[in-house]
């Protein structure tokens, strides 16, 4: 059918139901009988078309042919059927029952103790309301609000007029179009125009793949958005689809291994996820059950998978014979394979798989790359609206195995993980953060009740640990590790955004920072806690994760003092500190780089630096710098200059252990060392300046 033709059919519905409405004869209303739905039965029904156009087709639309340009305008259609874009497996309609009508029509309400108005049901219009439901139920209240239907039949005042002085009403796309008397209300209806249009709310709204996407209210969409219904049909691929295509023409074919599998996902939640916890376990699996099972999820995905075998092969020494190169990089390229076609419809699923991608991209120094696949990552979680606090909204679109409470606190704390790694990423690439400006009014991140660490090498690994060792502690560190990111990322939005400094007061900022970041320390609960003492460093266990946290906080107090460790007096900067302020920096420096030494050597004894997050390739090297630094202005034989070079070591050691994972860790090592015979080798170098003594 031509789009001309679907317009004609349109207009003539259109006009059907204003008939109907005339006459008192409902339209059709979608069943509330919701049956799941199996995903091969999705994908015969919405994807019967090839992506190809035919060459004949082609032919059809050259210019100086007929139909090259429809009467509708469309001059970018390729085939004369639109290819439909993949519905969810849910059927929308049945969400809202005639029980649900005061329910949404007392959520529309524009101050600022509601959440936006937003639709559930993609099909829009009157020409949709079932004959067989009676329009109008008794005691049923006005609604508040002007329904879908109703801003649909807004566009014809006689239609509009002669739906509300009806002795019958339909049922909205919303919900329920109960009748009134349209003089009486006509007050409240121009009124609740005049909110939907000047509302500065966005809203969540069924797109064109049938899933539940936030626009703003600049978009337009938020108004009045047809979704699957709409007579856009954008052409949309989806895994399960057109997967298994992508991946045989890139000739990355995976016949599949349960045993080897399950060791790189051990080998993930093990040694990467237990920092940030960007995926929660449970659910995954969970919602790999239901995938492969054949129903739809948006909490799982075969790149989220790979992704995570990606990172679980870079743990391990193992081998597979049907992988020819690297194992990481082989599952690394199925994922971004996978991605592209995710992209065009991308879920929670997809922002977890871009975020897990980026550390694999990081770890092997494509810095590039990495960047911007946390920066795709951030995009999708506003998209989802993943930003703000929608729990209640989205527990309309619940379709999973796992509960809405399990679902909501995942969301949130996803989004904080993402926050953290956006942090993380500029400063590892020294590029500004990505989410520093993102508005969101999301809940803080919050432990999993039911998530503990489990040491895992291999199948056969073992590890003595006293009886009331805490693992559950490593549930809270993804969460402390978000509060000590919204301090860093103050320092690093003043200290280090690139461009001259605003502020006048860079010294009173530091202190205030400092202070922050010590009562951070201080409330962190007895189980995150590290003593550095010398009896305790040698005998204490600590979970892999915090020692890691305690890493990357010892770097946040480097990066925060490391502008103020000297003093220039012929500067023009607008960073002069005073001697006594260089020296308390200075000194402060080198303590956090000490202990930084110190949290490696428990870590290597305990684990070794085979599998520590890939973030402390970055902790390592700036530790190490400050060390250099000292060695340079201090004189040789003293003390200060011994202490130095000793740690100088061990991070040369601890960046050479990690570099047999993380091709990061050697380009590390190269400028560490690199920068320490220049320096050295520079009889002028600490005399241009006047270096403090350390306190």
């Amino acid at each position: 059918m031509s789009m001309s033709s679907r317009l004609e059919s349109v207009i003539a519905a259109s006009k059907a139901s204003q008939e109907d409405l005339r006459n008192g004869t409902p339209s059709h209303i979608p069943s509330n009988n919701f049956q799941p739905q199996r995903l091969s039965e999705t994908a015969d029904r919405h994807y019967t078309h090839s992506l190809a156009p035919d060459q004949d087709i082609l032919d059809h639309l050259q210019p100086g042919s007929d139909n090259y340009f429809s009467t509708s305008g469309a001059t970018n259609s390729i085939s004369v059927e639109p290819i439909p874009s993949p519905d969810s497996e849910q059927d929308w309609g049945s969400w809202i029952g005639l029980d649900d009508g005061n329910d949404l029509s007392s959520a529309a309400c524009f101050s600022n103790e509601c959440h936006p108005l937003f639709d559930l049901v993609p099909s829009l219009g009157l020409a949709h309301t079932e004959p067989d439901v009676p329009l109008t139920l008794p005691g049923d209240p006005v609604p508040d609000t002007i329904s879908p239907g109703e801003m649909f039949a807004g566009g014809s005042p006689e239609l509009l007029i002669s739906a509300a002085g009806s002795d019958s009403s339909g049922m909205s796309a919303r919900g329920k179009v109960r009748s009134h008397d349209f003089d009486d209300q006509d007050e409240e209806h121009v009124d609740s125009i005049t909110k939907n249009l000047t509302s500065r709310l966005g809203r969540l709204q069924i797109a064109e793949d049938g899933q539940p996407r936030y626009y703003g209210a600049t978009s337009n969409l938020h108004l009045l958005h047809r979704g699957p219904s709409s007579l856009c049909r954008p052409n949309l691929r989806t895994v399960v689809t057109h997967g298994e295509a992508a991946i045989a023409r890139a000739g990355l074919q995976w016949k599949g291994d349960a045993e080897y599998e399950e060791t790189l996902v051990n080998l993930f939640f093990s040694w990467h996820n237990a920092l940030m916890y960007v995926v929660d376990k449970p659910i995954f699996f969970k919602e790999r059950q239901q995938f492969r099972s054949g129903h739809y999820t948006n909490l799982y995905s075969p790149a989220l998978e790979n992704a995570i075998y990606t990172i679980g092969a870079a743990y391990t020494d193992r081998v597979h014979p049907d992988v020819d190169g690297p194992t990481d990089e082989f599952f690394g390229f199925r994922t971004k394979a996978l991605l592209d076609i995710e992209i065009d419809s991308p879920t929670i699923a997809t922002a977890q798989a871009l975020l897990v991608l980026s550390s694999h991209e990081a770890a092997h120094a494509r810095d590039s790359r990495g960047w911007i696949y946390s920066g795709m990552a951030v995009q999708i979680l506003s998209d989802l609206g993943l930003h703000l606090n929608l729990a209640q909204d989205f527990s309309k679109f619940h379709n999973t195995n796992s509960s809405a409470a399990e679902v909501a606190l995942l969301r949130q704390n996803l989004f904080w993980s993402a926050n953290t790694i956006d942090t993380l990423w500029g400063a590892y690439s020294g590029r500004p953060s990505l989410m520093k400006r993102l508005a969101h009014n999301i809940p803080g991140p919050m432990p999993s009740a039911n998530y503990a660490w489990e040491y895992y090498t291999d199948e056969y690994s073992t590890m003595n640990f006293p009886k009331d060792f805490d693992f559950h502690a490593a549930a809270h560190v993804h969460a402390h590790l978000a509060k000590l990111m919204a301090v860093f990322a103050r320092v690093s939005e003043v200290l280090y955004s690139g461009v001259p400094d605003v502020q006048e007061d860079i010294e009173k900022f530091v202190a205030k920072s400092d202070a922050d970041l010590q009562d951070w320390l201080s409330s962190l609960p007895p189980a995150l806690r590290v003593d550095y003492s010398s009896s305790k460093s040698r005998t204490a266990i600590y979970l892999p994760a915090v020692l890691e946290l305690h890493l990357i906080f010892n770097e946040c107090v480097i990066l925060l003092h490391r502008p103020l460790i000297a003093v220039d007096e012929s500067s023009r900067l607008s960073i002069s500190p005073t001697h006594r302020n260089a020296a308390q920096s200075f000194s402060k420096c080198v303590q956090a780089a000490q202990r930084v030494c110190q949290l490696l050597t428990m870590f290597r004894q305990r684990y070794g630096l085979r599998r520590p997050h890939h973030q402390m390739v970055h902790v390592t090297m700036t530790a190490g710098l400050i060390h250099v630094f000292q060695m340079c202005i201090t004189s040789t034989g003293s003390a200060e200059n011994q202490k130095a070079q000793q740690s100088f070591v061990t991070c040369i050691q601890s960046l050479g252990e990690m570099g047999q994972t993380y091709k990061s860790a050697s380009r590390a090592l190269d400028v560490i060392t690199s920068l320490g015979q220049s320096w050295q080798q520079d009889d002028l170098a600490g005399r241009r300046v006047k270096w403090p003594k350390l306190q």
